[in-house]
């Protein structure tokens, strides 16, 4: 049996994407994350580097792997959004809290118009959502990505 790190469809749409200067690959790690006017200021420490630059993105895909509870996960970026209020876990305790368009529940139950939440990290309010408009959502093996809007001061 053969393994794709990446199904090929996904690669040529990730290639488009890099092509387009729209995604960039690095070598590097989210160490934090925060809300900054309309996108997510986030704190990536590049590999060999003990230094955190910060970037702010109109979006982040993260797809590193998954903690059922995102309270118990070590993924700063996912901690982050959870200390901040942002996001709240889901009352079952899988995945975070959203509402019906997947937007990100945060602790004042309110949601948030700039946060989505999609896979397995949506649960199964996300399920129900797509399976209901007959659309499938799969995330076979993750990755992390980030959508450039522009770049904040760095350090």
């Amino acid at each position: 049996m053969h393994r794709f790190r990446l199904p090929p469809q996904s690669g040529r749409v990730l290639d488009q994407a890099i092509e387009r200067d729209l995604v960039e690959i690095r070598a590097a790690r989210a160490v934090s994350a925060e809300a900054e006017g309309e996108g997510l200021r986030v704190g990536i420490k590049r590999r060999g580097s003990d230094m955190v630059d910060w970037e702010v993105f109109d979006w982040v895909i993260d797809c590193t792997g998954l903690e059922p509870s995102p309270a118990k996960s070590v993924n700063p970026v996912l901690l982050s959004l959870l200390d901040q209020g942002l996001a709240r876990v889901h009352p079952l305790g899988i995945g975070f809290d959203v509402d019906e368009d997947c937007r990100a529940l945060g602790a004042d139950g309110r949601a948030n118009e700039a946060l989505f939440i999609v896979g397995p990290l949506a649960g199964e309010a996300a399920a129900k959502r797509l399976s209901s408009e007959r659309k499938a959502l799969t995330t076979p093996k993750p990755f992390l990505g980030f959508g450039r809007a522009h770049q904040a001061g760095g350090g």
